[in-house]
């Protein structure tokens, strides 16, 4: 019975790791979108000024 306990809080624990890496690679892509889009809207001001 220990056992199956024990095996159980790993099981909830590896979830708990999973759900955390996941969110932080969320936020970096997020980040990187966020970035993405800057980029590319400096990008459109740049050529816009040129164009002139």
């Amino acid at each position: 019975m220990a056992n199956k306990i024990k095996n159980m809080f790993r099981r909830e624990r590896k979830y708990l790791n999973d759900g955390k890496s996941g969110i932080e690679a969320y936020h970096v892509q997020q980040k990187e979108a966020q970035q993405q889009k800057r980029n590319f809207i400096l990008y459109c001001e740049n050529v816009r000024q040129f164009s002139r």
